[in-house]
């Protein structure tokens, strides 16, 4: 099913007309097909997979025309807006002039829907003013998806969370903590258990701590727990308030970005002020692999002097590190590559002085 339609000129505005099959801004994947009158869209329109045989449709709905404007009607499924290939979820509920109202539930082909179900039937309910989110809800993660079956379990209260919130990994209740409402806004308070922004089958990362006023406050932990195993492993970290602002403080073992069970990479060293200070390790597996010195200036933190630094891919197929020299946070001089699982491999890369 290839896109396209076409345009007429009005008034000297050139606007669409007609049946259009429109490509999706959010999956290479998917069109939509219907009809344009005076440049809105009207009628039924219908969602397609086009990479499924004969272009399986797999949502769409009704529009119709108020004050000049193009509104969603009557009942729609609807792609998730994070859709993807290992994420194919679909919302299906009811639109009046454009607003949810009532009932919505969550769909997703590649688990076991059942277990969403059984939790708060997939999904929640809505407020027809302003379509505000109210009652009992169990909403996916950002980044759910086969190998990251994460939904969070709650109650909101004109459209705020409110009370106890749980995270749910499948079935296994694996955190949440507490919402308050303050001055109409939901803020997080007291004992939280929060889950990575990457957490998946292959890196199992939460943290735990607590909340003042919607700000981290006092010791937090990092625990992580490798797929096959049972327990999480702790490792010590730590935030204190300053200026009503969370601040890191003292030491820290942090993460790398890309931590999973294939790049068990973490850095440690100090802060001081929220502001990297002094020399910072590097560790892949528990061996100290590299590392630098950071020096503060009035924007932040900034590398100087030798470092050894991991390459963006880094994990256990790619292991190269970078040695050279950074001056007062560039690159200066040369900088050797070299793999680690050939210690005679390398290449050089020259930057100016």
């Amino acid at each position: 099913m290839s896109g396209g339609g076409q345009y007429e000129v009005i008034e000297e505005i050139s606007i669409k007309v007609g049946k259009w099959i429109e490509l999706s801004d959010t999956f290479a994947s998917d069109s939509q097909v219907g009809k344009y009158e005076n440049g809105i869209k009207v009628g039924r329109w219908d969602i397609y997979n086009k990479k499924s045989q004969k272009n399986l449709k797999i949502g769409g709905g009704m529009y119709i025309q108020v004050g000049g404007e193009s509104k969603k009607n009557g009942i729609w499924i609807e792609l998730n807006e994070q859709f993807r290939y290992l994420s194919q979820v679909t919302l299906k509920g009811f639109y009046s002039a454009g607003k949810k109202v009532g009932k919505w539930k969550i769909f997703q082909p590649y688990i076991n829907v059942e277990i969403i179900y059984q939790l708060s039937s997939g999904g929640g309910s809505y407020i027809e003013q302003g379509s505000f989110k109210f009652g009992s809800w169990c909403e996916l993660s950002i980044g759910f998806s086969e190998q990251s079956q994460v939904v969070y379990v709650g109650d909101y209260q004109n459209g705020k969370k409110v009370g106890s919130w749980d995270i749910f990994y499948q079935e296994e209740l694996i955190g949440g903590g507490q919402y308050e409402v303050i001055e109409e806004i939901s803020i997080k308070v007291g004992k939280w258990i929060e889950l990575s922004d990457n957490f998946s089958d292959y890196s199992q990362v939460i943290y735990v701590g607590e909340y003042q006023n919607g700000k981290k406050i006092g010791r937090w932990d990092i625990q992580v727990r490798m797929e096959n195993e049972f327990n999480f492993q702790q490792m010590q970290i730590l935030y204190e308030e300053v200026d009503e602002v969370s601040n890191k403080v003292g030491r820290w073992c942090e993460l790398s970005i890309g931590f999973s069970e294939y790049s068990k990479v973490v850095y440690v060293g100090d802060y001081q002020n929220g502001k990297k200070v002094g020399r910072w390790d590097i560790f892949y597996k528990e061996e100290l692999i590299g590392g630098g010195s950071y020096v503060q200036i009035e924007q932040g933190s900034i590398k100087n002097g030798s470092w050894s630094e991991l390459d963006d891919y880094f994990d256990d197929d790619l292991q190269y590190i970078n040695h050279g020299e950074y001056r007062m946070g560039k690159k200066v001089g040369t900088w050797i590559q070299i793999d680690l699982d050939y210690d005679n491999y390398y290449k050089e890369t020259k930057y100016d002085i």
